[in-house]
């Protein structure tokens, strides 16, 4: 997690993610956390923020970009 001038950036990396889900597109996650996040940050921040998730070296990768 990082904040500079006003922009908070947090990532993280899961290596155990279950490999069985690496083909599932953007919104076919199984379960509701990164949904509930999702849903949460459109209320909270409108406008200004990013979400991004997927797969890197296979390892799942979520990144929230805040604008404070």
């Amino acid at each position: 997690m990082q904040e500079k001038n006003r922009i908070l950036t947090f990532e993280t990396y899961n290596t155990n993610f279950p490999q069985k889900y690496e083909n599932d597109d953007q919104n076919g996650n199984k379960g509701i956390g990164l949904e509930n996040l999702q849903k949460r940050l459109s209320l909270i921040y409108p406008g200004k923020y990013s979400f991004t998730r997927g797969y890197e070296n296979k390892m799942f990768h979520v990144k929230v970009v805040l604008q404070l």
